[in-house]
């Protein structure tokens, strides 16, 4: 096997001799990190090929890891530790890019104190358990839906449609469980509702496939979740038809899932982001018609009458005069959600036929709109 003396050339810049170098930079080489390891070996055997074909010398490729045993690397190292320690302290000034450390490190450092000192008095749930400030989401490494990570949110923040946040929030009046538990959380749903327990067997199994061992608290699955863990519990809420089902209030005040008209007469079929639509859509029609029958009235003084496809239907008569008793004055942006609180115009329930199907008012209690409109 040759090698290349690297002692045989020397190169004079501006009256400094330099010793040449058996590695690749001397022969003008940049190695490209898009290139696998097989082609940076081909890219440096044609490269010094041309070099080395100019000066007519014979030369063999040899691979060194790490250098190792040169002396001319290992010299540069020892005069680069020697300089650490007692070289001079150069006077060049800072790059201004330095300088941007420091206050992102105390904007950091404030935020955090900022939000520590606020979750003693608010959110205290929330930071006994997730006090640590990521400057990344948690969802950052995870691969989950919209829905997945909106859901999770909610709960970690308690903020959710059972009843015992909805009675924080002074939407239920009652914080209990349809099964009789005193509190309807996230924790009682997910654990110990007798309703659900067909639906947490499966729960269940999937947790123990992901080595999760009891006693389970959906908070702590929820401190660092892997996609899996929030996959189990987002199947477990759908299943449920609790979250995103929604709630629907029976005559008796109590709240059941939607139930299909087959099985009870008086229940609407589709879900209730269908009937939220379906309201909302009858209520701006509704308005509209209305304000431009007043508007002409006005305009013409009760002049000749209105094409018949002009005038209200009786569908939307029932709805305006809905509106009319169910109307909550002062809300800013819903203005028919619910019935004011002790509204005594109507003691039965008003039932309105639509093209999609039916739904079921209730004038008397201000839950059920809340719950629907507000949700």
């Amino acid at each position: 096997m040759k090698h290349i003396n690297p002692s045989a050339y020397t190169i004079n810049v501006n009256g400094v001799s330099i010793q040449s170098s058996a590695s690749c930079k001397f022969l003008g080489i940049h190695l490209d990190y898009r290139l696998s390891g097989r082609d940076h070996i081909r890219y440096l055997s044609n490269r010094c090929s041309k070099l080395l074909n100019v000066l007519t010398i014979s030369r063999t490729l040899i691979w060194i890891p790490a250098h190792s045993g040169i002396l001319g690397n290992e010299t540069a190292d020892h005069l680069a530790k020697r300089a650490i320690t007692y070289g001079h302290t150069l006077r060049n000034e800072l790059p201004y890019l330095d300088l941007h450390t420091i206050p992102r490190t105390e904007l950091i450092s404030e935020s955090s104190n900022h939000l520590k000192s606020h979750g003693r008095h608010k959110g205290i749930k929330y930071f006994s358990r997730f006090e640590e400030l990521n400057l990344k989401p948690w969802f950052q490494d995870i691969q989950l839906s919209r829905e997945n990570i909106t859901t999770c949110c909610r709960i970690k923040s308690n903020h959710y449609a059972l009843n015992h946040s909805l009675h924080r929030c002074n939407l239920v009046a009652d914080p209990s469980c349809l099964c009789g538990f005193s509190i309807q959380d996230a924790e009682h749903i997910f654990w110990d509702c007798p309703i659900l327990i067909n639906q947490r067997t499966t729960l269940l199994a999937r947790l123990s496939k992901l080595k999760k061992k009891p006693p389970y608290s959906v908070l702590d699955l929820l401190k660092k979740p892997s996609s899996g863990i929030v996959y189990s519990l987002h199947v477990f809420l759908k299943s449920s038809n609790l979250f995103d089902g929604r709630l629907e209030m029976t005559t008796c005040g109590y709240y059941g899932p939607i139930k299909p008209i087959e099985e009870e007469e008086e229940r609407a079929v589709k879900e209730w982001k269908q009937w939220r639509k379906t309201w909302q859509d009858y209520c701006s029609k509704t308005k509209a018609k209305s304000s431009k029958i007043k508007k002409y009235a006005q305009q013409t003084g009760g002049g000749p009458s209105l094409k018949t496809s002009e005038q209200l239907t009786p569908i939307e008569e029932q709805v305006l005069e809905t509106l009319d008793i169910t109307a909550i004055n002062g809300h800013d942006t819903i203005a028919e959600t619910a019935t004011s609180e002790g509204e005594q115009k109507s003691q039965s329930d008003v039932k309105m036929m639509s093209k999609y199907g039916q739904i079921l008012v209730c004038q008397n209690d201000i839950k059920l709109y809340k719950i629907l409109m507000f949700s």
